[in-house]
């Protein structure tokens, strides 16, 4: 199962220093199963945001969902640095990158039964 999302965001800083950052807003999710038949989605939800200095973190929970059979959950850590402001997330598909994601291990898995 493969997915991407998009998650924009505003973010106000002064010089090196981050003085307001918005919630996350999530569009243009995708997701492909390898498997011919079966079909899967994602939902994507913001669970934190905090910002210090020139460095601004956001926590979002991406439910994974197979053919309602099998179900999980991940946190994404996701940050954004003023030093590294040049660099966009996201640039063509080919190229597509993120400046600095953290991945932990799912979490919440439920399979369940039809």
């Amino acid at each position: 199962m493969k997915y991407s999302l998009n998650a924009v965001a505003g973010i106000t800083y002064d010089g090196s220093k981050i003085t307001q950052i918005s919630d996350l807003s999530f569009n243009g999710s995708k997701c492909v199963s390898s498997i011919t038949g079966v079909t899967c989605n994602i939902v994507s939800k913001q669970k934190s945001k905090t910002f210090s200095g020139g460095t601004a973190t956001y926590v979002v929970t991406v439910t994974r969902n197979a053919m309602g059979v099998y179900m999980d959950k991940v946190d994404y850590t996701l940050k954004y640095k003023t030093t590294d402001s040049g660099t966009p997330y996201s640039l063509d598909e080919e190229s597509l990158l993120l400046t600095s994601v953290d991945v932990s291990e799912p979490y919440d898995v439920d399979i369940l039964s039809k």
